[in-house]
């Protein structure tokens, strides 16, 4: 079954990158069965979303909605909601790591009565098996959004659709903004295959409006990281002394010790920082939200290390 997607082109890399998403979306859009979209915030799910529903959609950010809402729209009791759900609409649900677990257990148990009729597709950004170990969902949400899961890649790991992307963004951008069509020189082409796309297909698009504005590529495109070499193998207990510092009376610490004394001083050399460029997360080389987990069990408190002065 061919997917009806939003913009009038044809699904770039669908026969290559996007085969499997492509195939699982297909078959999820001859169904009812709920659809949990994963992958990192500008890669497609809501384009998907939109041609898995192939009609009305309602698209809802859980992150914004209030407690009192989730039980209207659980009872069915709409007032003061800007739509109304039909037989045949779907319910897409954005961000549902933000969802309290009384509310899940709730939808959960909406989700599969006879009187909830929206179809129902949900998303998040967050890989679903670091929410897993966050404890994030309650038992009967979590086998709701397990049913019919699809992963949608990152641009980075499309390199064999970036150029053509690329020039279809170009193309669209000319004619949105007015600007006399142009098409990407092969040493621009090359450049975009080397940049790096925190946004995903967010951030090339915005570039490729910036380019359609401009008259020419910016410079000032962040390269990709090069591939790091791989880290000199660790030294052998005989190669190494307990090395005591002033806070652990000479003893030898524990490797939970040694790990939180590590966080610790990527959060002094952060400020307090976790997330971002420049946060604790990324000098460490981990996920936020890995870190933010381990912080937790380890009774870690950034805010000690905030410099308000």
């Amino acid at each position: 079954m061919a997917l009806r997607f939003s913009e009038n082109i044809d699904l770039i890399g669908f026969t290559t990158t996007l085969r499997t998403a492509y195939d699982r979306a297909a078959l999820a859009s001859e169904s009812r069965i709920p659809v949990f979209l994963l992958g990192e915030h500008g890669v497609g799910k809501e384009t998907f979303a939109r041609a898995i529903a192939g009609g009305a959609f309602v698209k809802l950010r859980c992150d914004l909605l209030a407690p009192r809402r989730w039980t209207d729209l659980l009872s069915g009791a709409f007032d003061g909601f800007p739509f109304e759900l039909s037989d045949s609409a779907a319910l897409y649900l954005e961000g549902i790591e933000t969802v309290p677990k009384s509310v899940q257990r709730r939808f959960a148990a909406a989700a599969r009565s006879a009187s909830f009729k929206p179809r129902v597709l949900l998303s998040s950004t967050i890989p679903y098996l670091e929410l897993r170990d966050r404890e994030v969902f309650a038992p009967e949400f979590d086998a709701l959004l397990t049913a019919f899961p699809i992963f949608l890649p990152p641009l980075r790991d499309r390199g064999a659709d970036v150029a053509e992307l690329a020039a279809v963004f170009l193309r669209d951008a000319c004619r949105r903004l007015g600007v006399w069509p142009r098409e990407l020189t092969e040493r621009e082409l090359d450049q975009i295959r080397k940049t790096e796309f925190p946004d995903n297909l967010d951030g090339l698009r915005r570039l490729m409006e910036q380019t359609a504005l401009s008259g020419s590529l910016s410079r000032e495109a962040p390269e990709r990281a090069p591939e790091r070499e791989p880290a000199p193998a660790p030294p052998t207990a005989r190669q190494t002394a307990p090395i005591p510092d002033e806070e652990s009376d000479g003893r030898f610490l524990s490797l939970d010790e040694s790990i939180s004394r590590h966080i610790e001083s990527a959060l002094r050399l952060t400020n307090g920082v976790v997330e971002g460029k420049n946060g604790a997360a990324s000098l460490l080389q981990i996920n936020p939200y890995t870190l933010r987990s381990r912080m937790r069990k380890m009774k870690i408190d950034w805010t000690k290390f905030r410099d308000d002065s």
